[in-house]
Formats: C-alpha cells, structure tokens, sequence
C-alpha cells in the first residue's frame, strides 16, 4: 500500500517460559499482537534453565541475523542487563 511504513522483521528476545511454567511474560503478549497485526515475529528463547536460554538467545540472534532488521531485548532486572549485552 502506498504510504504505509514498511513493517520490518522483528525479533523478540525474552522469556517465553508460559508453557513450562504457567507465568506468561509482556514479551509473549507483544510477539502474539505484533504477529496478528501483520508483523513478522522471530521470538527467543522458551529454554528452561539461565544458561541453556542464554546460549539459545545468543545462538538465535547470530544465526538468524539475516532475518530480522529490528530487535527488541527485554531487560528487567541485574543479570538481564548482562544477557542483553550479550545480545
């Protein structure tokens, strides 16, 4: 449509943990509506355990860099502000 801003791809990097432990994040809620708006969601990471999501997150961002223009990090507390470094 002419006039309308492109949507890039975007990547969410948080906690998608609902499934294994029932608390739903603020990150699952903006990939869920930014998708039934049209956008293009890449989402990490769903892994249980700090390291094992940590390496996921890392892992997903390198090797998904093709397919995403836009990263949103959710950062939160002290160890987060770490991880989004890493990011």
């Amino acid at each position: 449509m002419a006039g309308t801003p492109a949507r890039p791809p975007v990547l969410i990097v948080g906690n998608f943990l609902s499934r294994s432990t029932g608390t739903r994040g603020v990150c699952e809620d903006l990939a869920e509506r930014l998708a039934r708006r049209g956008w293009r969601v890449l989402t990490t990471s769903d892994r249980p355990g700090r390291t094992a999501r940590l390496c996921h997150m890392v892992a997903t961002c390198w090797r998904r860099r093709a397919d995403y223009r836009v990263a949103q990090v959710d950062v939160f507390s002290g160890p987060a502000f770490l991880w989004a470094q890493a990011v």
